[in-house]
């Protein structure tokens, strides 16, 4: 791939970034552009390290046009008419991204088992922390169900504390063999052993 002069790039740059303003909210997302792309590039390295998913350029360039989408829509209203600069970004409003539709369906536990499905998640991660899950026999009898919610924490540390607080719950019910399912790769990568965490997390 051919590559470019550094001062044909930054004189691009230049151009675009100091551009006398028609609108007010141009300047906005012109500054908080560069932390949006680095936050998703941050996002895409660690998906790619800990969860073994392979980080597109294309997903990670939509993931910023989108989030600026949400600062625009915050600032003018999500029925504003685009500003010439929203129009070169490509803005497309989430209602029309197309996302892969997948049914999950709940499979019944070995002979003598409950299954317990969890969850944990933070809004921002990290933020608002909270985990739940639901524990059923295997004629699909409802066992019980739980939620709890937390300070500020990390989607990994809530799905931590989900399995720990679970499982303990079950034992404590009298229900000695549990199959736990967890939605994070992550997470059941560090169970398994097929993951080396880079930090040591207890409870």
């Amino acid at each position: 791939m051919a590559q470019l002069p550094i001062s044909f790039v930054v004189e691009c740059l230049t151009k675009w970034w100091l551009p006398p303003s028609i609108s007010a909210h141009v300047p906005i997302l012109r500054g908080l552009t560069p932390c949006l792309i680095l936050w998703e590039l941050w996002l895409a390295r660690n998906a790619a390290r800990f969860e073994g998913v392979q980080p597109l350029a294309a997903s990670v360039i939509a993931k910023v046009k989108w989030r600026l989408w949400v600062l625009v829509c915050s600032i003018k209203g999500p029925s504003h008419h685009l500003h010439p600069w929203d129009e070169r970004l490509n803005f497309q409003s989430p209602s029309s991204s197309s996302f892969i539709q997948k049914i999950i369906k709940w499979t019944r536990p070995n002979r003598g088992y409950v299954k317990l499905n969890v969850d944990g998640s933070a809004l921002g991660n990290p933020g608002k922390s909270c985990e739940g899950g639901i524990c059923k026999r295997g004629d699909e009898e409802f066992c019980f169900a739980f939620l709890v919610r937390y300070d500020i924490g990390s989607n990994t540390r809530a799905e931590l504390k989900a399995i720990y607080n679970s499982t303990a719950l079950c034992l404590e019910l009298g229900f000695n063999m549990v199959q736990v399912e967890s939605d994070s790769k992550l997470v059941v990568a560090l169970f398994n052993g097929s993951l080396e965490p880079t930090w040591w997390w207890e409870y």
